[in-house]
């Protein structure tokens, strides 16, 4: 586990497993994750890759600047952290937000994206003014208080009862994160809609979506890859996959490899 110092004077936390002299792999998480989200993944991929799992900015141990955040801001974190680590290209997956996090660098850094891999995501998740509609909240009241309604999208609902251990883990995850560092985070999905231009990435698109997905169903994540002339993989869970199905989501991760 390490922090990077970027040019801009933010920190940005990240933990790194696996051989670093094989292909570099970024997983970029969900907004209101931190790196422990991938916990049941990163050991299913450290025999073939480099695995970086970073922090968002206002997420976890990164630092948190104020105000709106914009995908944009959260791309270029990823590559200040791959200049920090003197690595030249990687493969990116990213859930959620780190879905479009992942487009936006597969658009705007094509030279150092290998491969992107988007799960549980779409070119535009809601509507802005739901999404400011969150960050007020937080900003008021604290993630406290929006904490439940998102955690209970996370897993599908045979897993929770079976699992209420990993549920609770989860939403300490969640309120562990900075308020404003949240809310900048759900600025980004306001603003962010890849619709128009999913046409002009060049860089190979793989999707992946979730059965029981009730934010980001599977046919909105399927739109992507139809978009950015991609391939799609459907699996099972709901908006966190990797967590409570993570051998399977590995298994779509890797479908990307032999689909295109």
């Amino acid at each position: 586990m390490s922090t990077a110092t970027l040019p801009s004077g933010e920190s940005i936390f990240y933990t790194r497993s696996g051989n670093p002299d094989n292909p570099t792999i970024v997983l970029i998480g969900s907004i209101g994750s931190t790196h422990a989200m991938w916990n049941s993944v990163v050991p299913l991929l450290t025999d073939d890759y480099d695995v970086l799992a970073p922090d968002h900015r206002g997420h976890g141990q990164s630092s948190a600047p104020a105000g709106d955040y914009t995908t944009h801001d959260l791309a270029s974190d990823i590559i200040a952290l791959l200049d920090a680590l003197d690595i030249e290209t990687a493969e990116a997956v990213g859930l959620s937000i780190g879905g479009q996090v992942v487009l936006q660098l597969a658009h705007d850094y094509p030279e150092r994206i290998t491969r992107a891999v988007v799960t549980n995501t779409g070119a535009k998740i809601g509507t802005y003014e739901s999404w400011e509609a969150r960050a007020s909240t937080v900003r008021a009241e604290g993630i406290e208080a929006i904490a439940d309604g998102v955690v209970a999208n996370w897993l599908t609902e045979p897993y929770k009862e079976e699992h209420p251990t990993v549920l609770a883990e989860l939403r300490d995850m969640l309120t562990s994160n900075d308020n404003d560092g949240y809310a900048g985070c759900c600025m980004a999905l306001a603003t962010f809609d890849a619709t128009d231009w999913l046409g002009e990435i060049t860089v190979p698109v793989h999707a992946v979506g979730s059965t029981d997905d009730g934010p980001t169903p599977p046919a909105l994540t399927r739109a992507i890859a139809d978009g950015a002339h991609g391939t799609f993989t459907q699996i099972g869970g709901a908006h966190i996959p990797a967590v409570e199905i993570p051998h399977d989501y590995v298994a779509a991760i890797r479908a990307s490899q032999t689909q295109e």
